[in-house]
Formats: C-alpha cells, sequence, structure tokens
C-alpha cells in the first residue's frame, strides 16, 4: 500500500492517517502502522510539554504498553 500525504499538512507531534500515525518534529519524520503487534489494536496517542520539550507517546489501547 503507498501512502501519499501532502507533509506540509502534518502538524508538529503525532498525526493519525488511515493505518498509519506519523510523527513529526522539526527535523524528523517517522512513521509506523496504527496497529500492536502483540495484541493487534489500535495505539491511543497523547502529546505533553514539560519545561519547553514536546514528547508524544504512542501505547497499545488493550494493554498500555
Amino acid at each position: 500500500m503507498t501512502l501519499r500525504i501532502d507533509l506540509s499538512e502534518l502538524k508538529e507531534g503525532i498525526n493519525t492517517i488511515d493505518k498509519y500515525i506519523i510523527f513529526k518534529d522539526k527535523s524528523n519524520i517517522q512513521v509506523c502502522r496504527n496497529k500492536c503487534k502483540h495484541m493487534g489494536m489500535k495505539f491511543m496517542t497523547k502529546s505533553s510539554s514539560k519545561n519547553s520539550v514536546k514528547s508524544c507517546i504512542a501505547t497499545c489501547s488493550g494493554h498500555g504498553w
């Protein structure tokens, strides 16, 4: 499957598009499937900022890993 997106339309942090999670920061883009290999469930995402450092966490909605 080919995923075609306009990178300028992605917000900084975690983006979910179709079956994928896309993480974008100022200099990197990372893509993974939105499916836990262990249980096959979708990920939950959470963004936070502490001390001017942005962090994004994706965990399995089934078991919290």
